[in-house]
């Protein structure tokens, strides 16, 4: 019910920003359409749950089992917890070096780096950061004509 709150005061704080980018004289259809929709769904799904753990508290009348059953975690949900706490931070590293060595070296390690923790053996790693950096580099630089950074080695 917590995580919904959350959720739900940021949809509406991004409804509300989302509102503040420039439609470039476009009217309803503009670049602020997309977030606007995201986020709206994100405020509209996060009032369900709300909802639902509302209704599900009020009507068993058991708010005791509810936080028990939410902060009690088992082997398997700590290691969950874990692995996407070190996700996070390695997204948070690949932010910080994507334009200090570039999108295709940067994206190799972080791709290599997320398969060994998903448990690749060394040959399906090398494989999977390899072909995903190029694949999204072709994808972003050559059909889309995106600007990529190309970092300390020049590509």
């Amino acid at each position: 019910m917590i995580l919904g709150l959350v959720f739900l005061a940021g949809g509406v704080i991004f409804f509300l920003e989302s509102r503040n980018i420039n439609v470039m004289g476009l009217g309803l259809f503009g670049p602020s359409l997309f977030p606007m929709l995201i986020s709206a769904g994100l405020a509209l799904l996060s009032l369900v749950l709300v909802l639902k753990c509302s209704l599900y508290i009020f009507k068993e009348k058991k708010l005791y089992t509810v936080v028990r059953s939410t902060f009690h975690l088992d082997k398997e949900s700590s290691r969950s917890i874990i692995y996407a706490i070190i996700l996070i931070i390695a997204v948070i590293v690949y932010i910080y070096v994507f334009n200090v060595l570039g999108y295709l070296l940067s994206t190799m390690l972080l791709t290599g780096f997320l398969a060994k923790l998903l448990g690749a053996k060394n040959e399906e790693t090398i494989l999977t950061a390899v072909s995903i950096a190029f694949l999204t580099y072709f994808l972003f630089k050559i059909i889309l004509k995106v600007l990529l950074p190309v970092g300390v080695l020049g590509w």
